[in-house]
């Protein structure tokens, strides 16, 4: 195999070997990032659920939970919301079929 040969294979493994490990490193970097952005969602959705359910039971104004929660059916990635009792009677739900329903708890 000629000199030529050779170098130009090396050139091109090389070549390929460093876009393999750009690409994994990017794939990787990306789907952190895409994780991170996720649970951040998830944690914004949660403490603004928590504080229009904290808002809704002192002012005893049920409406206020009620419209949160119709935007939270909207919104990507939430499965199902509610609000329970301490008791566990479900005051609001994504499903209206479970209003009024008991729950059990867990420890």
């Amino acid at each position: 195999m000629k000199l030529r040969t050779k170098f130009s294979l090396l050139t091109c493994s090389l070549t390929i070997n460093v876009v393999l490990g750009v690409s994994l490193f990017l794939y990787i970097a990306e789907r952190q990032l895409l994780i991170k952005e996720i649970k951040e969602t998830q944690q914004n959705i949660l403490h603004g659920f928590t504080e229009v359910s904290k808002e809704s039971l002192l002012t005893s104004n049920e409406i206020l939970v009620v419209n949160y929660i119709n935007k939270l059916k909207a919104a990507a990635g939430v499965e199902y919301a509610m609000l329970t009792t301490n008791e566990g009677e479900i005051l609001a739900h994504t499903d209206i079929n479970m209003l009024g329903r008991k729950i059990k708890k867990t420890a």
